[in-house]
């Protein structure tokens, strides 16, 4: 539609989709922001962060690996619909939860799983187990409903996929390609340049001993920014 919208010109709509993309993902870390902080500077700010870190322009400008532009926008979208589901625990949250996280692994299945993964873990860490009124923080009921949600519309997709991973694990011998270094892949090895794999790492696991500690939500913004 972007394509027709500028006359036949697909660089120029794939440039205009990237911009959209970017505002939209800043926009949502915002409001994961502002749930978490109640405080418009520092949501501010870490949106700031997370729209212009070295690592989106080194990805998507560096590498043209455009299926992360929407993992951007998906990420925060998760933690917002997954804090919503254990403060409210309404079907509409599980089910929005639900329809991010199928939007995600219809985007790019591996950056998915990884996404899914730490929401397991806030999910786990993040919450304590019952509320001042003694309901429980961790409604499983809703976060199984949207697992079963997101499986229901990727099905189509993640079928094929794990029937035919065999073909699409490395080595792939019709292509030709080697299995990747992994010094390259956790960025000590600058054969590559700036993958900066290690740092991302280095973030992961603060999130999830900062998580495990249970720390304030001021504390948990640099957490947030990190992922």
């Amino acid at each position: 539609l972007l394509a027709l919208a500028m006359h036949g010109d697909i660089l120029l709509a794939l440039r205009v989709l990237l911009v959209c993309l970017q505002v939209l993902s800043v926009g949502a870390m915002f409001l994961l922001l502002w749930r978490l902080t109640g405080d418009i500077h520092a949501s501010s700010f870490g949106s700031l962060v997370y729209g212009f870190v070295p690592w989106r322009a080194h990805m998507l400008g560096g590498y043209a690996h455009y299926p992360q532009a929407l993992t951007f926008l998906w990420l925060p979208l998760m933690f917002f619909f997954l804090d919503r589901l254990m403060a409210r625990r309404e079907r509409r949250d599980a089910l929005l939860l639900g329809l991010v996280i199928a939007l995600s692994l219809l985007s790019h299945i591996i950056y998915a799983a990884a996404s899914v993964l730490l929401l397991l873990v806030v999910y786990r860490f993040g919450y304590s187990g019952s509320d001042s009124a003694g309901q429980p923080r961790r409604p499983f009921t809703g976060l199984a409903l949207s697992g079963l949600v997101a499986l229901g519309m990727t099905a189509f997709f993640l079928v094929p996929f794990l029937v035919e991973y065999r073909w699409r694990m490395f080595p792939q011998h019709i292509t030709g390609f080697s299995a990747p270094i992994l010094g390259e892949v956790v960025g000590l090895r600058r054969d590559r340049g700036n993958y900066l794999g290690l740092s991302v790492m280095v973030l992961l696991l603060f999130a999830v001993v900062a998580s495990g500690f249970r720390t304030g939500r001021r504390y948990a913004t640099v957490v947030i920014v990190g992922l």
